[in-house]
Formats: C-alpha cells, structure tokens, sequence
C-alpha cells in the first residue's frame, strides 16, 4: 500500500514502471476477500490508480474488465 500511495514519485524516476496488483492479498485483506477470485473491483481499483500515477504497464488476471475500466477512468480524468 505505501508504494501504491507514492506511485507518482516512482514513475518519475524516467524508468517504466509495471505494477502486478491481480487478485493481491492486500486487495483481499483491504476488501475483507479470502477468495483470489473474488478480487476483481479491488484490482480494478489498484489499476486506476497506476493509471492515475502513470505506470507504463498494468499485470492483471482479467484483461478484458480491467481495460474496460481503465478505458473509462482515462476518459473521466
């Protein structure tokens, strides 16, 4: 968590960053979730936000939701 709250400063190092959150046990200790499976609006979440920090790549599960959502989160900002 502390390294998602600094992403920016760690994308501004001029170094891609790629970021792995899928299905994470913090999502799950975060969203009370013992099933990996069932972590999928919490990675989402964690996806926005390296979308909002500018991390150059985003390792997910689900693929297609997640662009969905992040296809929609770069509209909105």
């Amino acid at each position: 968590m502390i390294l998602l709250k600094h992403l920016e400063r760690i994308c501004s190092e001029g170094f891609p960053v790629l970021v792995g959150p899928s299905r994470k046990r913090f999502i799950g200790d975060v969203l009370n979730q013992p099933d990996p499976d069932a972590r999928l609006w919490g990675t989402a979440a964690v996806a926005c936000r390296c979308l909002q920090a500018k991390a150059a790549m985003v390792r997910v599960h689900d693929v297609g939701p997640i662009h969905q959502t992040l296809q929609m989160a770069s509209r909105l900002w």
